[in-house]
């Protein structure tokens, strides 16, 4: 006797066959699937070169995401660092004041000025303005003589800061 569940695994083994088959046959037919070596070498160069590109696309875009991820997080620490610069800045001005400063300019050294040297001319008439404007728009003919401002040979930078500095005190007390 011959069971029923025999013959519907055949029938349906036979039937799967046929379908895959027609499913190959359907594909070769849409899209000419290669028939010779060449062919196919093309054809799995295409798909191999597809998928070169479709993996550097991928791995682009994961490096962009990154890169994204690690701008907001620096421009987070960036924010936080200025956040911090303007607490201190607050926390100075609130230690600071004009007293403050003044002490710790007379403990440096620092004085207010007491006599200040003021330097006067007369006043240009009516005929004297014209040509004092002509004269400044044209360049002097004689050398302008050079005060003793530059450094003298090659002390430390400080000793001639000192040096203007004492200068310009100098003058300052004329």
């Amino acid at each position: 006797m011959v069971r029923n569940e025999t013959i519907s695994a055949e029938l349906t083994g036979t039937f799967q066959r046929k379908m895959t088959a027609r499913r190959w046959d359907g594909l070769e037919q849409m899209i000419g699937l290669p028939t010779t070596a060449g062919g196919f070498a093309l054809v799995l160069g295409s798909v191999v070169l597809l998928g070169a590109m479709m993996t550097l696309l991928v791995m682009t875009s994961v490096q962009t995401f990154q890169l994204r991820q690690q701008i907001a997080s620096l421009e987070q620490q960036h924010r936080a660092v200025e956040r911090q610069n303007a607490e201190f800045v607050w926390q100075i001005s609130q230690h600071t004041s004009l007293a403050q400063i003044h002490r710790r300019a007379a403990a440096l050294g620092y004085e207010a000025p007491v006599k200040r040297h003021y330097v006067t001319r007369p006043a240009l008439t009516q005929s004297e303005a014209p040509a004092a404007v002509e004269r400044a728009d044209v360049a002097p003919s004689a050398p302008i003589p050079v005060t003793q401002s530059e450094p003298a040979a090659n002390p430390e930078l400080w000793d001639w800061v000192v040096q203007q500095f004492n200068q310009v005190q100098r003058w300052w007390q004329f």
